[in-house]
This record gives structure tokens, C-alpha cells and sequence, in this order.
């Protein structure tokens, strides 16, 4: 009985060999947690601003055109899937390849988004829609659903940094 007595108090002293427990270290710990607090993001505000961006890259494309939305929106580092191509690879050659390639108009509105805990990266879930005019004036349509993960930049925007879509029926 004597030995475990012995050992719970040999346990209680290194326990709190090292820790300082009093006023002085409870307003410590207290400063931290409150700088950490502070320094941690609004990620509800962070999620409203990329799906605010989001919609904002649709309505550029809507209005100026699909190169020159991706020419806004898309990071230097940024990746691009696309059924039956490689994969298209930084800002300049994704740019290039919109506005050599892309005929018609691209909408889209996102219905999810994801956040890090860091509130700086993040990705965007949506469907679109391509409306394409032929020479003899009929419009072909098609939808589909995309994923769009998205960097935040030093200046506090967000730019994308991969897309990837895939057709399917409305």
C-alpha cells in the first residue's frame, strides 16, 4: 500500500515539475490562446468571398469571354483537366489555349465550397453550362458539373490553381 501511496506522489511531482500554475501563467496561456484566436481566419467569411469569386469568374467569362476570365482569375501555378487532352499547365498556356479554343459561351454557378482550416486554400463545386452558336444559327447546349480548387493570394485574393469538368446530361 505504502509503494503505491509513494508512487501516485512521485507521479504528482513530475506531473508538475516544469509547470508553473499560478496567476501569472494562466494570464500567459490565456494571451496565446487569444493571439492565436485573432490570428485565425473568418473561414464563414473566407467561404462567402470564394464563392462571391466564383461567381464573379462566371460573369466575366459571361461578358468578356472565357480567355479572358481565366486571364483574371487563374493563378501563374494553375492546372487544367480536360476530357481526352493533357493536362494544360500554367497561367500563360491555359490563357493561350482559352482563347484559341474555347467557342462560345461558359456560365456556371457554384453549390459548394471547402475551406482549410488556414483559410487559404479551398475548392468550389458547381455546374455549367456552354452555349455554342453554330455558322447556321442553331444553338447547341451542353452542362456539366466542375470542381475548382483555388489559392489565396499574398494580396488577399483568391486565384485558381486547378479546374477539372466533366459533361453530363442537364
Amino acid at each position: 500500500m505504502i509503494k503505491y501511496a509513494v508512487l501516485i506522489v512521485c507521479i504528482a511531482a513530475l506531473v508538475s515539475c516544469g509547470r508553473e500554475t499560478g496567476p501569472d501563467q494562466m494570464d500567459s496561456d490565456l494571451e496565446k490562446k487569444s493571439e492565436i484566436a485573432q490570428k485565425a481566419p473568418d473561414l464563414k467569411r473566407e467561404k462567402e468571398k470564394l464563392m462571391e469569386t466564383d461567381r464573379l469568374f462566371s460573369k466575366v467569362s459571361e461578358d468578356k469571354g472565357f480567355g479572358e476570365a481565366f486571364a483574371l482569375f487563374t493563378a501563374e501555378e494553375a492546372r487544367i483537366f480536360q476530357n481526352k487532352l493533357m493536362p494544360i499547365v500554367g497561367k500563360e498556356t491555359i490563357v493561350k489555349f482559352t482563347r484559341e479554343n474555347v467557342r462560345g459561351t461558359i456560365t456556371w454557378e457554384p453549390y459548394y465550397v471547402e475551406m482549410s482550416s488556414s483559410g487559404d486554400l479551398g475548392y468550389t463545386l458547381g455546374k455549367y453550362q456552354i452555349t455554342v452558336t453554330s455558322g447556321s444559327g442553331k444553338k447547341g447546349v451542353s452542362h456539366g458539373h466542375y470542381v475548382t480548387i483555388w489559392k489565396k493570394q499574398p494580396d488577399g485574393t483568391w486565384k485558381l490553381v486547378f479546374d477539372s469538368g466533366i459533361e453530363t446530361p442537364k
